[in-house]
C-alpha cells in the first residue's frame, strides 16, 4: 500500500503489515486558506489493493479531524485513542469486527460505516466521552455487544439495535451519565454463562422500556446497579437468579408492580431485592402474588 502524507513529501510505499510512520515539520506545513482559524492541517491518503486491516491507533498524538474513505475488503479497523471527530467509510462489505475500534476516542462525535457483516462490537465506543448519539448501525449479525458504549458520558440519543443474535450485552451502557431512556433490547439468544450487568452508574437513567429475555437464561445477578433515578424497568422473559434493584428509584407501587407483573423468576431460591422502604408500598395481595411465584422479597 502507499501513503501520501499530504505535506508535499513524496508518496511512500509500504509492504503488507509494515507500519507506516512519518514525521511532520510544522514550519513547512501551510496554513489552510479555507479555515476561519489559522490552522495547519494535512490530508493523508492511503491507497492499496486488498486492504483487510486499518490501524490508525499509532496516531495518538495527532489531532485527527476526520477520516473518510472507501474500502471493500476491510475486515477490521482500529482508531483507538486517537483524537478523531468523524469517521466515514463507504463500500465496506467484509468488515467482521469493530472490537475496541474507537475505544478512548474522546473527541469522536460521528461514525458512518456499513456494519451489516460485523459480528462483534465489544468495547467499540468505550470511553468516547463526546459521542452523543448511537450510530445508525445494522447489527443483525452481531453476537457481542459487551461494553459497547461504556463510559460514553454524553450519550443521550438512542436507537433500537437488532440484538436478536446477541450472546452477550454485558455492561453495554455502563456509566452513560447522560442517558435517560435506553433503547429496546430483545435478546433471546443470550449466553447462559455471561454476566447480565447492563446498566451501572447511570445517574440520570429514568426508563428501561423493554428488555426481552425470552430464552432460557440462567446468570442474571444484577439488571441495574446504582441507577438512583430509574422509575421504570420493563423486563420480559424468565430469569433464573436473584435480581437486585435496591439502588434504583422504583419508589412507587405502580413502578414496582410494572416490574413484578412482567418478570418471571423461575427458581425457588430467587431473591428480589427492592429499594429500602419500598416493600411498605405494596399491599399484602401484591406480596402474596410474589410469594406464590416462590420469590423472596427483600430490601
Amino acid at each position: 500500500y502507499s501513503v501520501d502524507w499530504g505535506d508535499g513529501t513524496p508518496v511512500e510505499n509500504f509492504a503488507s503489515y509494515e507500519k507506516a510512520t512519518h514525521r511532520y515539520i510544522y514550519s513547512e506545513i501551510l496554513v489552510d486558506p479555507l479555515s476561519y482559524k489559522p490552522v495547519k492541517q494535512v490530508m493523508i491518503k492511503i491507497t492499496g489493493a486488498g486492504i483487510k486491516t486499518l490501524n490508525l491507533s499509532s496516531f495518538t498524538n495527532t489531532p485527527f479531524k476526520e477520516v473518510k474513505g472507501k474500502c471493500t475488503t476491510l475486515e477490521s479497523l482500529s482508531c483507538e485513542s486517537t483524537d478523531i471527530e468523524k469517521f466515514e467509510l463507504i463500500g465496506v462489505n467484509a468488515l467482521l469486527s469493530l472490537a475496541s475500534a474507537f475505544s478512548a476516542c474522546r473527541r469522536l462525535k460521528e461514525v458512518i460505516i456499513d456494519t451489516t457483516t460485523v459480528t462483534t462490537f465489544n468495547q467499540c465506543f468505550d470511553g468516547c466521552y463526546l459521542l452523543e448519539e448511537m450510530p445508525d448501525f445494522i447489527t443483525v449479525n452481531a453476537t457481542d455487544f459487551s461494553k459497547m458504549f461504556e463510559y460514553c458520558y454524553s450519550l443521550h440519543k438512542t436507537r433500537d439495535y437488532n440484538t436478536t443474535n446477541a450472546t452477550t450485552i454485558q455492561s453495554m451502557f455502563t456509566t452513560c451519565q447522560s442517558l435517560t431512556r435506553t433503547p429496546v433490547l430483545t435478546a433471546p439468544s443470550l449466553n447462559s454463562n455471561s454476566s447480565m450487568l447492563i446498566y451501572r452508574d447511570n445517574n440520570n437513567l429514568v426508563e428501561i422500556p423493554r428488555l426481552d429475555f425470552s430464552s432460557y437464561y440462567t446468570n442474571v445477578t444484577y439488571l441495574t446497579f446504582n441507577c438512583p433515578r430509574l422509575k421504570k424497568v420493563g423486563v420480559v422473559g424468565p430469569i433464573r437468579k436473584s435480581v437486585d434493584l435496591s439502588r434504583t428509584g422504583l419508589d412507587s407501587r405502580e413502578a414496582l408492580l410494572s416490574f413484578l407483573n412482567e418478570i418471571v423468576l423461575e427458581n425457588v431460591q430467587n431473591v428480589l431485592t427492592l429499594p429500602t422502604g419500598s416493600i411498605s408500598l405494596l399491599t399484602q395481595a401484591d406480596i402474596d402474588t410474589a410469594l406464590s411465584k416462590d420469590w423472596t422479597i427483600a430490601e
